[in-house]
């Protein structure tokens, strides 16, 4: 499915530490991908 989801070590490390990725910068292209599938699912 496009856009690809990015594997990005912030996610994982952001749940380690109990926070959100989004709450991070190098989390932001994961939380577009979301965003953008979410978008296309809605439209749907």
């Amino acid at each position: 499915m496009v856009p690809l989801i990015p594997n990005r070590t912030i996610v994982q490390e952001a749940r380690t530490a109990r926070s959100w990725y989004g709450d991070y910068r190098k989390g932001r292209p994961v939380v577009d991908a979301y965003t953008e599938i979410t978008r296309k699912v809605l439209s749907a």
